[in-house]
């Protein structure tokens, strides 16, 4: 939504002739995160911090202000279903705005096989049918959840929640009865778990059960500064050293911290982009966990409503793999690191996205890796990519025609999952991909004259 919105303002002031088609399995647009209509389902970043626009940092800000001259706060977390209306009324006011020759149609389909050629690409709908385009973004977002080690034969156990985010199961899980609910992972989206289930089954027993045991770290009330960013990377500061000086002072109690984590931001992609493939795989395996603790935080009033669920026994934290094996009838037992074993009303997969896309069951993904139009990057971060976005093929070579932004990035950029970032992307490829439209245009037309 915010690359199709910036498409067609940069059309309009390039005086290009341009139609976009917008598709999406769903009616409502406005993806995964902002699906929920739980309101207590908070975004993590502060309303300062979320305009579509990078060039009006209080877009959103001033969205939010009530009928009437009342102000919104900058520093409040609004619930996510919000957020989704205000990209819906963003991708609105563009599409009013867009001259005549430029136009966005929207398409409530799935695509089921994307063919990239030299001059076009063509995109299979499921059920038939067919469109031809000179170039297609795949905004995939976050690749659905997928059962984690250990749980894979449960997948399609009726008491087990694969993928929480799916249509239709949140509802399922506040339907069940009131037995004990086992949520795997302890970090974001366990959160968004057990505040749903809090409130939708009062009575039920919550545990949550992650190999490490570490809850995300709450945001500080109001807006707070970060410290200021580097205006240059420093080659004799590598990034790990950077994240430890991070980690030693949110292990000492400083609150400082947070400034420290929100001042890397800004510096984090080419820092990352420094680094050696080894250097990326060292960092994954020794840092990324603790950082991302720290880097993606809860809203202040979600973290002290976690703490009430936590203090008052409501929700249970345990550090280790769950054992889960099927009871009777429909039941799930689970096996307690003590030995105690309890009897399952629902389990759910609460350990977040794939990031390896040879592990998704997504037909499309595995269609485009099978045909090897796009690969995995060799860390098994989201897709390889190139500078600018597009997809890199199999043999290693990047497709112009086939492009992509936000997390399929991670591989290539590590910091590509959040509004701030995602809108700094959407500007620049609408920028490029109008600028490449309108340059073979021109060219054909020169073309044709010549001839």
């Amino acid at each position: 939504m915010l690359f199709a919105a910036q498409l067609l303002h940069a059309g309009v002031v390039a005086g290009a002739s341009l139609k976009a088609v917008l598709l999406d399995r769903r009616e409502d647009l406005g993806g995964v995160a902002y699906s929920t209509p739980d309101q207590s389902h908070r975004l993590n970043v502060a309303a300062a911090c979320m305009s579509a626009f990078p060039d009006v940092p209080d877009h959103f800000v001033r969205w939010r202000e009530q009928p009437g001259g009342k102000a919104s706060e900058p520093g409040a977390y609004a619930p996510r279903a919000e957020y989704r209306r205000y990209l819906s009324a963003v991708l609105a006011a563009a599409q009013r705005r867009a001259a005549p020759a430029v136009s966005l149609e929207r398409l409530v389909a799935e695509v089921a096989a994307v063919e990239p050629a030299h001059d076009r690409v063509r995109l299979r709908l499921a059920g038939g049918g067919a469109i031809d385009a000179d170039i297609a973004v795949l905004a995939l977002g976050n690749l659905p959840a997928a059962a984690p080690p250990g749980c894979e034969e449960l997948a399609d156990h009726p008491r087990f929640v694969c993928d929480p985010w799916s249509p239709g199961e949140i509802e399922r899980t506040a339907a069940a009865d009131d037995g004990p609910v086992l949520l795997i992972g302890s970090g974001l989206t366990m959160v968004d778990m057990a505040l749903s289930l809090a409130r939708f089954r009062p009575d039920a027993p919550l545990i949550a059960m992650s190999r490490n045991g570490l809850l995300p770290r709450a945001h500080l009330p109001g807006c707070v500064a970060p410290m200021p960013a580097p205006t240059r990377v420093d080659p004799h500061v590598s990034f790990a050293e950077l994240v430890d000086r991070v980690l030693r002072q949110a292990a000492d109690g400083s609150a400082r911290w947070r400034e420290l984590v929100d001042g890397l931001r800004p510096v984090t992609q080419a820092h990352w982009r420094r680094l050696s493939f080894e250097q990326r795989a060292a960092f994954m395996t020794t840092r990324h966990r603790a950082w991302s603790v720290l880097r993606h935080r809860m809203a202040p009033e979600v973290a002290a409503r976690l703490c009430e669920l936590l203090a008052s026994g409501r929700l249970d934290l345990h550090r280790g793999a769950p054992e889960l094996t099927p009871g009777r009838g429909e039941q799930l037992a689970l096996t307690l690191p003590g030995g105690q074993r309890v009897a399952l009303s629902l389990a759910i997969n609460c350990t977040g996205p794939v990031l390896d896309p040879r592990a998704s069951a997504q037909p499309l993904v595995r269609q485009l890796l099978a045909a090897g139009h796009v690969r995995a990057h060799p860390l098994g971060l989201g897709f390889d990519t190139a500078p600018g976005g597009a997809f890199r093929r199999a043999d290693g070579a990047s497709h112009p025609r086939l492009l992509t932004l936000g997390p399929p990035r991670i591989g290539e950029l590590y910091e590509t999952t959040a509004v701030p970032e995602i809108r700094e992307q959407a500007l620049e490829l609408a920028l490029n991909v109008v600028a490449r439209l309108s340059g073979e245009r021109d060219a054909m037309q020169v073309s044709a004259r010549a001839g």
